[in-house]
């Protein structure tokens, strides 16, 4: 599909969805452990089924030559939705991101950086994914694909007869094989929403930075608007609006990003914590080697070596 056509389809989809509630990444992580112990099962039967045999099904033979595909992508994906906060859900009980990536593949069956880049900007022209939803877009878009390949293989005694269709293996590994072998980080960060506004930095430093240091000034971004209760474009918009009206070095959205948090003092830990901690796992320590071992002197003697030990660790 041209572009436009791609944009177009992506905004009419989102408009379909109804953000509302979260879903937390562990359901998501167990959804992908299903769908993982479902193909890794047909794989094992129809491997056992297959021995001496001379020939085999097309469907059959496609899911037994790059199974290892779909489970080494299904747990680096499995990984990453292991941890982390709630995602936002929708009114239909789905997840925004697993909705927006099963679209993006209904819509283009094998995704290119182009196509990709145009569902993004339409889906954000109604919905704008946060950061952490468009860093988790390609994991989204594996576990649509194993979950599409899990239902394939539901019923290995079909694929023995024959049944299967492997004209839908073949496309499932191909995208598979398409998103571990691009370089999406390019695309994701072009269609950040934050990016788009620190890179209007009136001191033209951002532009010119490196993608590692920039992907860190977009982390403080969602940082800062998680402390105050803002929306991440609302965050760095501000950041943006300090910077342009600051002279000198302060003109640099960096500066309203870390010395001074969207116009608020940096806060610096004091370390008075760390101190207590310390001491009292020091003391703690000296209070048991002195009832273990019956000599007070020895405890107090203990004491700076315990806290070194405790330091260290």
């Amino acid at each position: 599909m041209e572009p436009v056509s791609v944009q177009t389809a992506a905004a009419a989809f989102a408009r379909t969805l109804e953000p509302a509630g979260g879903v937390p990444p562990r359901r998501l992580e167990r959804r992908l452990r299903s769908d993982l112990r479902a193909v890794r099962a047909c794989r094992e039967t129809l491997w056992r089924w297959s021995a001496g045999r001379p020939s085999l099904p097309p469907a059959a033979e496609w899911l037994l030559d790059n199974h290892y595909l779909a489970l080494r992508e299904g747990r680096e994906a499995q990984a990453v939705f292991a941890r982390g906060r709630a995602l936002r859900g929708t009114r239909q009980g789905d997840c925004l991101l697993l909705a927006c990536a099963r679209g993006a593949l209904e819509t283009v069956p094998v995704p290119e950086s182009a196509d990709l880049d145009a569902w993004l900007a339409g889906f954000q022209s109604v919905y704008p994914l946060t950061e952490r939803e468009l860093s988790l877009l390609i994991p989204a878009l594996t576990a649509v694909c194993l979950r599409r390949l899990a239902e394939l293989c539901r019923d290995p005694e079909a694929l023995e007869r024959g049944e299967g269709d492997p004209e839908a293996f073949r496309s499932i590994f191909t995208v598979l094989r398409t998103l571990s072998a691009g370089s999406w980080g390019p695309v994701l960060e072009g269609a950040s929403r934050v990016e788009q506004i620190l890179a209007r930095d009136p001191s033209g430093h951002y532009p010119g930075m490196d993608e590692a240091t920039r992907r860190r000034y977009r982390q403080q971004v969602c940082r800062l608007a998680r402390r105050r209760g803002l929306e991440e474009m609302e965050a760095a918009s501000r950041a943006l609006e300090l910077a342009e009206h600051a002279e000198g070095e302060e003109r640099h959205v960096g500066w309203w990003l870390y010395r001074r948090p969207l116009g608020q003092p940096a806060q610096t830990p004091s370390g008075a914590l760390y101190g207590i901690c310390v001491l009292l796992l020091s003391l703690g320590a000296a209070l048991g080697l002195w009832r273990l071992s019956g000599s007070g002197p020895a405890a107090v003697l203990l004491l700076l070596p315990l806290s070194d030990i405790v330091k260290n660790t």
